[in-house]
């Protein structure tokens, strides 16, 4: 089957829209409700290119871009954890071929392809199938993702192998909050909130807190109603005294947890009370959801490191089109840059 392309996510035909759904078990950030959520409430209007290969059956490969004039970039933002083609079938390579021969066709010719926030095995897919449709692909490293690898453990013994500053740091003062205040910790769905309550909740918390305030500020609530449409928003909450003082938002994506976004009140920071609804959070999804890896998102924080076992690198591709002088150029300012770097 030929390669199709859709400037319309809701143009793309049901049975095939189908099998680029979480419920046909494509990862969260790669599937077509993180791509509606993202264009209609997190992304200013622009020009929508999404290159579909449906060889036959379940066997298909997709690439979300936006069309920068000469110029293909990955449909991604600063919301965007993880990027990368959906792909499903035996011979994903060829579906990725496919799709990167049609672009290569494509009139006016492309001078560069971006792609970013892509995870190793996605990286050396494209890297090999932009090579045989004549793109130089130049790679970097762009973010760091801590994560988690559970491996079969129950909180307890996961708990029991954290630094020990931070496990009595966590101790102390929740022997602190129970000797002086009213703690109240709840990780959502719980039968005593509505989503609505717990959406207030974190749109409370976060206004109160260090952060600034969203570019889109529908996002994050489209967002999180988004994935409870699926039983995929897991939004924990703390009170202290019956005031809102905490909030983490965590996405369960099918055997993982991500940690997405998080934010507490600093009137309440003495308290560690993020530290403290962490825990609560991580022995909710190691003891309760039995997931296999927590993924702390982009960035090398230090925080991180206190409570993830693993690092690996998500990187960033800009490949450069040989067939045209814009795109040899492209590729010595790439060169460049990267003996720079």
């Amino acid at each position: 089957m030929a390669v199709e392309l859709y400037s319309d996510l809701n143009a793309i035909p049901a049975d095939t829209a189908r099998l680029l759904s979480i419920r046909s078990g494509v990862p969260f950030f790669k599937s077509i409700e993180w791509f509606r959520c993202l264009v209609q409430h997190g992304l200013e209007p622009a020009r929508l290119r999404v290159y579909i290969e449906q060889a036959h059956g379940d066997s298909l490969c997709a690439l979300y871009c936006l069309d920068d004039r000469k110029k293909l970039k990955g449909l991604v933002n600063f919301y965007t954890t993880e990027y990368g083609p959906v792909m499903s079938g035996l011979d994903t390579d060829a579906g990725m071929r496919s799709i990167l021969s049609f672009i290569a066709a494509e009139r006016p010719r492309l001078t560069t392809i971006d792609l970013r926030n892509l995870r190793e095995d996605d990286l050396q897919s494209l890297s090999r199938a932009l090579d045989s449709v004549r793109f130089t692909a130049h790679e970097w490293q762009q973010y760091k993702n801590w994560y988690l690898d559970v491996a079969d453990q129950s909180f307890e013994q996961y708990y029991a192998a954290l630094a020990s500053q931070l496990r009595n740091t966590i101790e102390r003062k929740s022997r602190k909050a129970a000797r002086e205040h009213e703690l109240r910790l709840v990780v959502y769905p719980d039968a005593s909130l509505t989503l609505d309550e717990a959406i207030r909740h974190f749109e409370t918390v976060y206004a109160a807190s260090w952060k600034e305030d969203e570019p889109f500020p529908g996002f994050m609530s489209a967002l999180i109603r988004t994935c409870h449409e699926h039983d995929m928003a897991r939004i924990g909450l703390a009170w202290v005294d019956g005031q809102p003082a905490a909030t983490q938002f965590w996405i369960k994506d099918h055997d993982r947890a991500v940690i997405y976004k998080l934010a507490y009140d600093e009137k309440f920071a003495d308290l560690s009370i993020g530290s403290l609804l962490s825990k609560t959070m991580f022995q909710h999804a190691i003891d309760v959801e039995s997931v296999a890896e927590i993924d702390y998102g982009v960035g090398d924080e230090a925080y991180k490191r206190d409570w993830m076992s693993d690092c690996r690198q998500l990187s960033g591709l800009m490949a450069c089109n040989r067939r045209t002088l814009g795109g040899r150029l492209a590729s010595l300012r790439e060169y460049v840059s990267s003996i720079k770097r």
